[in-house]
C-alpha cells in the first residue's frame, strides 16, 4: 500500500506541513511520497502528475491533500479525480476537513456527496476570491474623490443623480454608494 501526499500548489505553509505530518502519523499513512504538481495545471488532470498517480495506483493506495483546492483546479475536476480514485479502490484524504472518501466510506450516499460538494464550493470560491482587495477593506482614495466638488456642486443645483453619474463617468449604483459613504441621504436631493 502506497500513500501519496499531493499538492497542485507546490507550496505548503509550515502550519500545513505540520498538520500533514501529524495527520499522516495519526492515520498510519507511513511511507509517504510527496508530490508537487510539475505539469502545467492548464492541462486536463489525466495529463498531470495527479493523473499519473491515479492511473498507476493499486487498490488500497491513498492520496492525501491538505485541502480540496490542493487536489484540482475546480470542484468539477476534484469530483472527477475522486470518482476515478474510488473506481481504482483508492482512498482520498482531505486533511483540513478530516475527511476520507473511499469505496467503503459510503461515497454514494446523498448526504455525503452534498456535504463534500458544499465544502468544495466553499473552498474553491474562497480560493477564487483571494486575489485583490480583501473583503471589508476600503481603498485610501475612492474613484470619485477627484470629482467630489463637482458632484456636490451638481447636487446643490438639483441635477439628477443619473445625470451626475454620466457626467463623472460612473454607474448610478457607484454614485449612490459614494454619496452614502459621504453621509449624503437621497431624500435631501432631487431623486431620479
Amino acid at each position: 500500500m502506497t500513500h501519496f501526499i499531493y499538492s497542485i500548489n507546490n507550496n505548503y505553509s509550515a502550519g500545513e506541513t505540520d498538520a500533514i505530518n501529524k495527520y499522516a502519523k495519526s492515520h498510519n499513512l507511513s511511507g509517504n511520497f510527496i508530490f508537487h504538481e510539475t505539469a502545467d495545471i492548464r492541462n486536463s488532470w489525466p495529463n498531470r502528475d495527479i493523473g499519473k498517480i491515479i492511473y498507476s495506483a493499486s487498490p488500497m493506495d491513498t492520496v492525501a491533500v491538505f485541502n480540496i483546492t490542493d487536489l484540482a483546479t475546480s470542484a468539477h475536476e476534484a469530483f472527477d479525480i475522486i470518482k476515478s480514485a474510488i473506481e481504482k479502490k483508492m482512498a482520498v484524504y482531505f486533511i483540513k476537513h478530516d475527511m476520507k472518501l473511499s469505496p467503503d466510506s459510503h461515497w454514494n450516499k446523498l448526504e455525503n456527496v452534498l456535504h463534500f460538494a458544499s465544502i468544495a464550493a466553499l473552498e474553491f470560491n474562497s480560493k477564487r476570491n483571494k486575489p485583490g482587495r480583501p473583503t471589508g477593506t476600503r481603498a485610501k482614495e475612492l474613484m470619485l474623490d477627484k470629482h467630489k466638488d463637482q458632484i456636490f456642486g451638481l447636487l446643490s443645483k438639483k441635477v439628477s443623480k443619473s445625470s451626475i453619474a454620466k457626467i463623472v463617468g460612473c454607474s448610478r449604483p457607484t454614485l449612490y454608494d459614494y454619496l452614502k459613504l459621504n453621509g449624503i441621504k437621497a431624500k435631501h436631493h432631487h431623486e431620479d
